[in-house]
């Protein structure tokens, strides 16, 4: 036998030798996918060394992730960029609200709101009146009830009936917060000239109070503010004329369709106008199209 075919066959077994361990190792994941309990019993130290080893990847994995900025979401584990409020697939929101310096935060986005507001003026949120220093609201001491006294018992009937029959006023509580709409049920509101005073001062189209620019949300009664009425900038292709029957393009001069035939009539040709982009319904950020929740808001998109 020559050194060539010797040579040939050596190449086959260690070729055949590869194959036979990628059958061993997938016969052996297959083994632990179907029977773990098995393997942890019958194989502990091999199943030990696996978990350490998927461990292992999982954290190297996720320090990947941190090098390139990205967070996962706490309930669906998608992977967001860093900057991102809400989860992109599935809504939820991605950073807790902290108050080490002891400041009030919004319990839904963590924005920083000051103690005499109501509501956030990021996400529109109404505060609790509890704030997260757990100092309450103040509570309003009720009037004390006056019994009736000895000399009252001692009218005639007629007087004492007059005064049980006189009208009782009802004791009504201050009103300490507006009750206007709230943040899930409110409409998208622009601001026209009406609502500038003398000084161009900006105002809450519901309560009237005054609000800085840039602020989405009324701090005092929570319903969203625009800054201005932006007018969408409508960009479309030329208008391009087609056949009513069959959809090809078609010249505007031309009385019959080169393709199937149809006469045309210049009231009966169409225009294509390209799709305006796509923006979230709630605070008007563009999202993409495959996006399930909008990443600055947290609105449900689909």
């Amino acid at each position: 036998m020559s050194n060539e075919t010797v040579m040939m066959l050596e190449e086959k077994i260690a070729e055949e030798k590869k194959h036979r361990e990628a059958l061993w190792q997938t016969l052996g994941q297959r083994l632990d996918q179907e029977f773990a309990e098995v393997v942890k019993t019958y194989a502990p130290d091999l199943a030990s060394q696996l978990e350490a080893s998927q461990a292992k990847l999982a954290e190297y994995q996720e320090a990947i992730y941190e090098a390139q900025g990205l967070i996962a979401c706490p309930h669906c584990q998608t992977y967001n960029t860093s900057d991102s409020v809400f989860c992109i697939h599935c809504g939820s929101l991605l950073k807790q609200p902290q108050s080490d310096t002891g400041e009030r935060v919004c319990p839904h986005c963590g924005a920083p709101v000051a103690q005499d507001h109501l509501f956030c003026s990021r996400c529109g949120t109404r505060i609790d009146e509890v704030s997260e220093t757990g100092s309450e609201a103040p509570v309003i001491p009720e009037e004390p009830v006056h019994e009736p006294s000895a000399e009252m018992s001692d009218l005639p009937d007629w007087l004492s009936e007059t005064s049980r029959d006189e009208p009782v006023m009802e004791k009504t509580e201050p009103q300490t917060h507006w009750e206007g709409p709230g943040y899930d049920d409110m409409t998208t509101l622009l601001v026209d000239e009406s609502m500038m005073s003398d000084g161009e001062v900006l105002r809450c189209p519901i309560c009237g109070e005054p609000v800085e620019p840039g602020q989405s949300f009324c701090i005092h009664c929570g319903s969203r503010i625009d800054d201005a009425p932006v007018e969408p900038e409508i960009t479309s292709e030329p208008q391009t004329a087609v056949c009513p029957v069959c959809g090809q393009p078609v010249k505007e001069d031309d009385q019959f369709c080169m393709n199937c035939g149809a006469k045309l009539e210049p009231q009966a040709k169409q225009v294509t106008v390209e799709a305006d982009p796509l923006v979230c319904p709630v605070c008007g950020s563009a999202v993409k199209e495959d996006q399930v929740f909008c990443i600055n808001c947290g609105a449900k998109l689909k």
